[in-house]
């Protein structure tokens, strides 16, 4: 009999990041207005606040979204970014290095830059995020240390985006909840982004 796939199975098999974000998060489709406006508006001001500051930034989380970073970036000094999907990684790793075959996030970052009232350096915005990347690293929430065997110094936020596509039922999104914990310093903040009630997945 055929095991049962896993939602991290289907993930590593079938998840494409860079054709969905060429299909989906460029300016031609409509899709950064339908779809990343609303939740790109919120990090904004959350990140926007004053608040949100230190020395290291962990964003964790199953997506190939660079445009959530570009805010941060000028608050943290150090931005540590673990995903549990191995192209996401790989996608990533391009964009940062400047491959010729990276994917174009410039219609959502000039968005964001837009959100900031500082729309004519979105080019120098992207430079200092390709900087503040230090480590790109594979994570499993279902291990009470995430990014083992890798380690890093715990954060003073934690940015989580779409956790629960990780997980099958409450009871795991707990369990990767009190995982992800740990790499959290004491009085620390955690963000984070979610889909829930969502009547469908692309």
């Amino acid at each position: 009999m055929e095991s049962k796939l896993t939602l991290k199975d289907i993930f590593e098999k079938y998840y494409d990041p860079k054709e969905i974000s060429e299909t989906y998060f460029v300016n031609k489709s409509g899709f950064v207005d339908d779809a990343l406006k609303l939740p790109l508006k919120q990090l904004a001001k959350i990140f926007k606040s004053g608040i949100l500051k230190g020395d290291t930034l962990i964003k964790l989380g199953y997506s190939f979204l660079v445009p959530q970073l570009l805010i941060p970036s000028a608050d943290f000094n150090k931005i540590i970014v673990a995903d549990g999907i191995e192209k996401s990684i790989e996608e990533l790793k391009k964009w940062v290095e400047k491959a010729p075959d990276a994917f174009d996030w410039t219609d959502a970052i000039k968005f964001m830059c837009e959100l900031e009232g500082d729309s004519e350096h979105w080019n120098e915005k992207q430079e200092i995020l390709r900087r503040s990347i230090q480590q790109i690293v594979k994570c499993d929430v279902m291990q009470s240390n995430p990014l083992s065997p890798i380690s890093v110094p715990q954060a003073d936020c934690l940015f989580i985006a779409y956790l629960e596509t990780a997980c099958l039922d409450i009871q795991t999104l707990c369990t990767a909840l009190k995982n992800v914990s740990s790499l959290l310093k004491t009085g620390s903040y955690l963000v984070m982004m979610s889909i829930f009630g969502c009547t469908f997945y692309m």
